[in-house]
């Protein structure tokens, strides 16, 4: 059965597009384009573009169950990530 794990996508598909509103949002509001923030950050601007569409950003969603799990082993190594 595939439930959990279809379950698991869809939550991280909608953080996920959740995310890149946020992105896409303050990039916006701080009136810098796509282009600029790649550059400032040192990737391709379509990647900039695949985030805001919620298409990219795994290794966000892996460092986030990482530092959930070692919060659950001990406060003090969660804040050296």
């Amino acid at each position: 059965d595939n439930k959990p794990y279809e379950d698991k996508n869809k939550v991280e598909s909608k953080i996920l597009k959740a995310l890149g509103a946020r992105v896409k949002e303050l990039r916006q509001q701080n009136g810098i384009s796509q282009e600029k923030l790649a550059f400032e950050i040192g990737v391709d601007r379509t990647y900039i573009g695949a985030i805001e569409q919620g298409k990219r950003v795994r290794q966000f969603i892996v460092f986030l169950q990482l530092r959930t799990t070692c919060l659950l082993y001990t406060s003090d190594a969660a804040d050296e990530l």
